[in-house]
């Protein structure tokens, strides 16, 4: 089995290698030999850092680069699939996919598999559900009290009066929507297509998308971004939900208008937000999202992808196509995702 790792991130990229080498000692994994270079780079250059890249992967200089079987990785160079012709498949080595679609030379009928938790359930679920615990316990309020030494109860948030919104019912979702029903929220859930979930009240399709935003005084994005999804939340739609109500992102920054969400914090219809997804990572310095008082900013670090538990899952896939079994997982182009 002959495998190409690929990724932005230089560290990144060794850590997938080295955990698939572990894990497939008779395969060849290396990484892909143009990460460094760019699209200007002269046939010499190239030359030269295919040479390097295959010396540090462990690879065969003279080897055709089209001979990899698979692909792992994220957001691969514009020509990576040109070089890497023969692939079977390529998995995404994060939940998102929305970074190999866009690929201008992604082969139409190349099955693309995208990761399913692989250990970032557990690290979204406590991220919406310190942020949700927060608000009703109105931590931020406290937190500007003690700025200004002054010591006053606050009446907590009924759980009851705090209504949760999950737009997006896919595997992690699913998962939060759960958590945050197993603490006592009345919780609604949003999906392209119907879903039936324990202690949820679920809708689907766009005729209902504005029903399910008017009950939502919390609203977490976890849906995938897609030409359909992409400025899902603007002026029109940010405008049904709930005044006072907050937003938290931990799916893409796509799905946001910035400018729609900026307006709706300043005129007071929506009361905050956490947003820990962005058009562009990261984030600019001169960002009004930085300085807005009613925007909390982390760095995507909602769910970080664990090569470990990711590479477990990929191996296990990669196993069940080399047998001729299907996998889970696996890309609908028509919906993108």
């Amino acid at each position: 089995m002959n495998i190409v790792v690929t990724h932005t991130e230089p560290s990144l990229a060794l850590s997938w290698q080295r955990a698939l080498a572990e894990r497939l000692p008779q395969a060849k994994v290396r990484l892909d030999a143009e990460e460094s270079t760019t699209s200007n780079t002269g046939t010499d250059s190239i030359s030269s850092a295919n040479t390097d890249a295959c010396a540090d992967a462990g690879t065969d200089p003279g080897e055709d680069a089209s001979a990899a079987q698979y692909g792992v990785g994220w957001q691969p160079p514009d020509d990576f699939f040109i070089r890497h012709r023969h692939l079977r498949a390529f998995f995404s080595a994060a939940a998102g996919v929305e970074h190999v679609l866009r690929n201008p030379a992604l082969p139409p009928d190349l099955p693309v598999i995208r990761l399913e938790d692989a250990g970032m359930s557990v690290q979204m679920i406590e991220y919406c559900c310190q942020t949700v615990f927060r608000l009703r316990a109105r931590s931020e309020q406290y937190e500007q009290q003690q700025a200004h030494k002054r010591w006053q109860e606050l009446t907590p948030i009924a759980r009851s009066a705090l209504r949760i919104g999950v737009l997006g019912l896919g595997v992690l979702g699913t998962s939060v929507a759960a958590a945050l029903v197993s603490f006592g929220y009345t919780v609604s859930g949003f999906a392209r297509t119907h879903r039936e979930l324990a202690g949820v009240r679920c809708y689907s399709g766009a005729e209902h998308l504005a029903e399910f935003l008017a009950r939502s005084d919390v609203l977490i994005l976890l849906a995938p971004l897609t030409p359909e999804t992409r400025r899902l939340l603007n002026a029109t739609t940010l405008a049904r939900l709930p005044r006072g109500a907050y937003l938290i992102n931990v799916a893409r920054g796509g799905l946001i208008d910035d400018a729609a969400l900026l307006s709706a914090l300043d005129s007071g219809h929506l009361g905050g937000a956490s947003l820990d997804v962005f058009d562009i990572e990261p984030l600019p310095t001169e960002h009004p999202y930085w300085t807005h008082p009613r925007v909390r900013v982390t760095p995507h670090i909602s769910a970080i992808t664990e090569v470990n538990d990711s590479a477990d899952q990929v191996v296990a896939k990669l196993a069940a196509l080399q047998e001729g079994r299907s996998v889970t997982g696996a890309v609908n182009r028509r919906f993108g995702y």
